[in-house]
């Protein structure tokens, strides 16, 4: 996605945020403890999915943090 899609003030909508995790070749699998994410070289986890807009946008920043890596 384009940087100029990425601010603080935009809506983080499921749509939005299934789409970040698409173009950064995320997935997310559930597990007994919670959610996988993986990814192309990275991988975490988290005790649930993201449900709110700001823990989308949280996760979605760590993910772009671990691509920087």
């Amino acid at each position: 996605m384009p940087r100029g899609d990425w601010g603080n003030d935009e809506e983080m909508s499921e749509i939005t945020y299934r789409k970040w995790l698409k173009a950064l070749r995320f997935e997310v699998v559930p597990t007994q403890g919670g959610v996988l994410f993986i990814g192309p070289n990275h991988f975490f986890s988290l005790p649930h999915e993201p449900r709110t807009k700001a823990e989308r946008k949280i996760a979605i920043a760590h993910i772009r943090a671990l691509g920087k890596l």
